[in-house]
């Protein structure tokens, strides 16, 4: 068992943190930037996860283009370097499996199995496949307008119902 513990401690001592950088964020990638240092080499393509991958679940913080950033050299190797910390933020993404959430100075966008949410200057969307919020509210208007009363004559009640159903798939109560 002693070797076993010795063994998982000398493994964790080959994959630590060895040095610690501050500098700035330049090139900013997808999945990359290069650090500029003060009186030291510029350090390229450090990378913006510790993982680059496609992965079910993910905490991405992209750093905003010359801001200020925390940089941990992994195994005392610089082609190992990732961003630990930084001061301005260009966009936020978090993934847990089908849901994704997206934040950036345009918009906030959520993704749940489908249903998008966007937030946005200019208003609110949601969507759920084909279906739109916006489009079914003012179709479910149209077919109101449409209701003629002479003597007993009803409103379509099928294609409201229809509508109401599609409005139902895109809003949970």
């Amino acid at each position: 068992m002693e070797e076993l513990v010795q063994l998982l401690k000398k493994s964790q001592r080959k994959t630590a943190i060895k040095a610690i950088v501050i500098g700035k964020a330049t090139n900013v990638q997808a999945n990359t930037f290069d650090l500029e240092r003060y009186q030291a080499p510029t350090i390229y393509e450090v990378r913006i996860n510790a993982v680059v991958d496609n992965l079910n679940s993910s905490f991405t913080i992209t750093p905003k283009n010359n801001s200020y950033v925390v940089v941990g050299i992994l195994e005392g190797v610089q082609e190992e370097a990732v961003l630990l910390s930084c001061s301005e933020l260009e966009k936020v993404v978090i993934k847990l499996n089908n849901i994704q959430l997206f934040i950036d100075y345009n918009k906030l966008e959520l993704n749940a199995n489908g249903t998008i949410v966007k937030v946005a200057a200019n208003g609110v969307t949601i969507e759920k496949g084909i279906d739109n919020v916006a489009d079914l509210i003012g179709k479910v208007i149209d077919q109101i307008n449409a209701i003629v009363v002479i003597q007993g004559t009803s409103p379509n009640v099928a294609a409201l119902t229809a509508l109401k159903l599609r409005l139902q798939n895109v809003l949970q109560t």
